[in-house]
């Protein structure tokens, strides 16, 4: 039962650490002015309509890039540890 509570409270944490990432990654990302960067660079090239999707794209994948190590860590590591999980990296690639 140790072993449980141990894996749940490692899962708490990380979800927190994952929020609180993800909320600096956002401001960051409005304030710095890359947002406005990213937003002129699609306008250069592509119309107008495909904007907020080209824009949503463009997030989603940055996002994941920076977000990779964390759920890496989270859903391989974490799972392996606790044997939880018996996949190899390749397979969860």
């Amino acid at each position: 039962m140790d072993a449980a509570k141990s894996y749940s409270r490692e899962k708490y944490t990380l979800s927190l650490i994952e929020t609180g990432y993800i909320i600096v990654i956002l401001f960051f990302f409005a304030y710095s002015g890359l947002s406005k960067s990213l937003s002129a660079g699609i306008l250069r090239f592509s119309p107008q309509v495909l904007l907020i999707p080209a824009y949503l794209l463009a997030a989603y994948i940055l996002y994941y890039f920076l977000n990779f190590p964390l759920d890496f860590y989270h859903s391989f590591v974490l799972e392996h540890k606790y044997h939880l999980s018996c996949q190899k990296l390749l397979d969860w690639l």
